[in-house]
């Protein structure tokens, strides 16, 4: 496919890869930043007070 794709279609610019490919980039994980972790802490007390569920902090 990679061969007879571009061979064919020359004017599309498109990529064509492996799953095995799709696979690898999609357990890259990167990581987040200060602001993103406190804005998602925050969401998730938000949350869990909106439901009414009491959570033991952890130090």
């Amino acid at each position: 496919m990679m061969k007879r794709i571009p061979k064919y279609y020359p004017d599309c610019d498109y990529g064509v890869k492996y799953i095995w490919q799709l696979v690898a980039e999609s357990l890259v994980i990167e990581p987040w930043s200060d602001e993103e972790i406190a804005h998602a802490t925050g969401e998730v007390k938000a949350q869990w007070d909106r439901l009414g569920v009491e959570m033991d902090e952890e130090e």
